[in-house]
């Protein structure tokens, strides 16, 4: 994350993804498990947010990391994620 002193690390395994997130300032780590084989694209600005992207597909997945709570948002298949301005 460019806020702050975060990195991901994401393990796929079977059916789904293993998403472990860490800082170098911090000894413990967060481990969140999501459904399926997404990649990781970002965190959002503020870094609340992991944002992971679907294999196959333009969707995109906010990841809640702290609660690990995942919301899907549906991008249509002929249109392309440029940017995200989440406010």
């Amino acid at each position: 994350a460019q806020s702050n002193d975060l990195f991901a690390a994401a393990t796929y395994r079977e059916a789904r993804t293993t998403i472990t997130i860490f800082a170098s300032k911090r000894s413990s780590r967060r481990i969140v498990q999501v459904e399926g084989n997404p990649t990781l694209y970002r965190f959002t600005r503020d870094a609340a947010f992991l944002i992971l992207r679907l294999s196959g597909a333009n969707d995109l997945i906010f990841l809640d990391w702290r609660s690990g709570a995942a919301h899907r948002f549906d991008v249509p298949g002929d249109h392309e994620v440029l940017a995200v301005n989440l406010g």
